[in-house]
């Protein structure tokens, strides 16, 4: 991660003077940072670090947001199909005896 440049006064901002590059004829560098997650993020004018959650699944890192999504369109998918299927609802016996089944440990 990239630290957060502070100052002794916690109250304090940091101002940076940046140079008129333009003005030089020089050309500006980027800055590039690599993620958890493999993604590449770049600036011109400097980065500062953010928080970021990763999860692992599967052997992969991913951002948290990314699999959040990813998640909510799977479930999304799954829902439209269970309508697709014209699937009737439970009965109220057929959900007491589901209950009966998972909290007493009853099999068929």
């Amino acid at each position: 991660m990239i630290p957060i440049e502070r100052s002794s006064d916690d109250d304090a901002w940091i101002y940076q003077q940046q140079s008129n590059n333009a003005v030089l004829g020089i050309r500006p560098t980027a800055t590039e940072h690599q993620n958890p997650d493999g993604s590449t993020v770049s600036s011109y004018d400097g980065l500062q670090s953010t928080l970021r959650l990763y999860i692992e699944i599967a052997d992969k890192t991913w951002e948290a947001s990314d699999a959040c999504e990813r998640f909510i369109a799977q479930l999304k998918q799954l829902v439209e199909s269970v309508a697709a299927a014209n699937v009737p609802p439970l009965s109220l016996l057929q959900q007491g005896w589901l209950w009966i089944r998972k909290n007493l440990g009853i099999r068929d």
